[in-house]
């Protein structure tokens, strides 16, 4: 669902999340201490791939990893907490990757929504069309047949005189 917005405002969102997200680790410090220092993290990228794209989520997971590292660790995170650096990296961009694919997933369907938008405006007008072509073909036959037994009318007349003549004529006698 990435909202239109200038690449700079993507970058900043992203940043912003993280910074959202480095504080309220901070406030659930006295609740949980050193455990789970990436928890909000993930939340934040989440947020991020969703809001701001591709891009500025990879750098939100850059910036989650300094800011854990900085003031949560206190020290390298990478010497400290191996398994939970490479667990975050890991969790981070598959959240990056199934949230691009949904984002790519959700622009198909709207453009295959559109496309069929099109084609059934394309086949409704086609329709009226149809419809008017009908109506128009069924005001000619109607004029042909009003045209036809007025030249039916014109050809009985002419027929009438022709033989009136023929009557008359001096070798039928």
């Amino acid at each position: 669902m990435t909202i239109r917005m200038s690449r700079s405002a993507r970058y900043a969102l992203a940043v912003a999340l993280i910074g959202v997200a480095t504080m309220v680790r901070m406030l659930l410090s006295p609740l949980i201490g050193s455990l789970f220092p990436f928890a909000t993290y993930y939340v934040g990228i989440l947020i991020a791939i969703c809001l701001c794209g591709t891009a500025p989520s990879i750098m939100a997971t850059l910036l989650g990893y300094i800011g854990a590292e900085y003031f949560f660790y206190g020290r390298s995170a990478i010497d400290a907490d191996p398994l939970g650096v490479l667990m975050y990296f890991g969790v981070t961009l598959t959240i990056i990757g199934v949230g691009r694919s949904l984002l790519h997933a959700k622009r198909r369907a709207h453009a295959s929504a559109a496309e069929l938008k099109r084609h059934q405006r394309e086949r409704e007008e086609e329709i009226v069309r149809r419809k008017r072509v009908e109506l128009e073909l069924e005001a000619v036959k109607q004029a042909l047949r009003s045209y036809g037994s007025m030249l039916e009318k014109q050809v009985a007349k002419r027929a009438e005189k022709l033989t009136d003549r023929l009557n008359l004529d001096p070798l039928q006698n």
